[in-house]
């Protein structure tokens, strides 16, 4: 089963409420040693904030295929900051619910039936070089907003 198939059976089982996520647990700083604390710097966190190349697709049936790969060209994906919010980077629209959802009166949905034709799919990446503090060390990506990674082209799990 490809990752989009994966997808697609993640969103149209009721009985799936969460994927890959981490019990909860304390956000805070955490340092080595005095003298790392003493200067504020945390060198077991990385940021990978910033610009991230990105394709958006109205449906899963448009996403790139094999945009993972390291033979991918980029040059034609878009760029968007991180963090940030999608439909304020002009992916999409801003969607605010009343009284009726998005999707109502695009397509004939029944429970658990999820939206076929409109229903947005954005694919990132990032490059980036593991701080050296890091290495060899077991280390956790968070990432907020995203609720179905996937990594090299498989779904990611813990």
């Amino acid at each position: 089963m490809n990752t989009t198939e994966k997808i697609q059976t993640y969103l149209n089982d009721p009985k799936i409420v969460s994927v890959n996520t981490v019990d909860a647990h304390s956000d805070h700083k955490y340092f080595e040693s005095l003298a790392e604390f003493s200067e504020g710097e945390m060198k077991l966190r990385q940021s990978l904030n910033g610009k991230w190349k990105i394709h958006y697709a109205q449906n899963t049936n448009q996403v790139l295929k094999d945009f993972y790969k390291t033979e991918f060209d980029e040059t034609d994906l878009n760029f968007i900051n991180v963090p940030g919010h999608l439909e304020l980077q002009g992916f999409g629209s801003p969607q605010y619910v009343n009284t009726q959802y998005p999707w109502d009166g695009k397509e004939f949905l029944r429970p658990p039936q999820v939206p076929q034709e409109s229903n947005a799919v954005a694919s990132y990446v990032k490059h980036f070089t593991l701080n050296d503090a890091l290495k060899d060390k077991k280390y956790l990506s968070h990432s907020k907003g995203l609720p179905l990674p996937s990594l090299y082209g498989s779904m990611v799990t813990l």
